[in-house]
């Protein structure tokens, strides 16, 4: 469901705001889904800069290859399921 989470929050965002994603960008997204990405969307306000893609593991090369050559550079990052915690100090 992550997926189409993105791709429906990403589509929401486009219809608010059409120029949100660089023609740039748009280019990755619809070459991405050819290629099996799930979903796409931009990072903060948009308009370039950075883009998330969700791709299943079966895509994930063919995505890969597709980021590199259409010139963008791929940042890797992982999900962790825990946020950040915090613990009180004692003696400040």
């Amino acid at each position: 469901g992550v997926g189409r989470a993105m791709a429906a929050e990403s589509a929401a965002r486009e219809r608010l705001f059409p120029g949100i994603m660089s023609p740039e960008a748009l280019a990755l997204k619809r070459a991405l889904k050819r290629v099996g990405a799930l979903g796409t969307k931009v990072c903060g306000a948009g308009g370039g800069g950075c883009v998330v893609v969700y791709v299943d593991s079966a895509s994930r090369s063919r995505a890969r290859e597709k980021i590199r050559e259409m010139g963008f550079q791929q940042i890797p990052f992982t999900v962790v399921k825990k946020g950040l915690s915090f613990r009180k100090r004692e003696n400040p």
